[in-house]
């Protein structure tokens, strides 16, 4: 089972998620995205550190709402990526389609750069 644990900051919403993401997960995830962007939240920080796995319907869902939230003006960032999962990013080329950084710190600091130069 996925567990999916949600904070919202006041610039970007962080989701931590723990185990498989599957096609149940990903409609799961996707109504909460839908309700955060419905309050004007655009920028969402995932942390899958221990995420090893992301089914088509995740990478979908993923890639969908990336392209929706670039167009607003936002970004879905992945911080501290597994391993596995970034190995799924990179073979399927999915990569342009987010931002990937380390650390919360990078993160923020590219929303912030972001905010000020565009």
């Amino acid at each position: 089972m996925t567990d999916i644990e949600v904070k919202d900051e006041k610039e970007f919403v962080v989701f931590t998620i723990a185990g498989d993401i599957e096609q149940d997960d990903s409609q799961h995830l996707s109504q909460m995205l839908d309700n955060y962007l419905a309050e004007d939240q655009k920028h969402f920080f995932f942390y899958l550190a221990v995420s090893p796995f992301l089914d088509s319907a995740a990478l979908t869902m993923l890639v969908t709402k990336a392209i929706d939230i670039k167009k607003m003006g936002g970004d879905i960032i992945f911080v501290a990526l597994s391993a596995e999962a970034r190995e799924t990013f990179s073979m399927t080329r999915l990569e342009k389609y987010f931002q990937f950084f380390n650390t919360e710190e990078d993160a923020k600091a590219f929303i912030a750069h972001k905010a000020i130069y565009g």
